[in-house]
């Protein structure tokens, strides 16, 4: 999996659509992955928040960076479950 994500983690986290893209993709991964590979979605999702509050400083933009959102910025409304 780390293949898949690491770099779109590492040169995208600094955009607000791309995380709360990427979370929404793993998100979904965990719901219909096998449960030996679901660790490995929960660590992306870890990473994901690491370098989130890491890029954002600001509390609002860490905020909408981290709810999840199949479109991007905007499109959904911020689910409290999945957050």
């Amino acid at each position: 999996m780390s293949l898949a994500v690491d770099e779109i983690r590492q040169y995208g986290a600094s955009s607000i659509q791309v995380a709360r893209r990427l979370k929404a993709m793993l998100g979904d991964l965990i719901e219909v992955a096998p449960e030996e590979r679901r660790r490995t979605l929960h660590e992306e999702l870890r990473l994901l928040a690491r370098a989130v509050d890491r890029t954002f400083l600001d509390v609002e933009d860490r905020g909408r960076a981290s709810v999840p959102d199949q479109q991007g910025l905007g499109s959904s409304p911020p689910d409290p479950d999945r957050a």
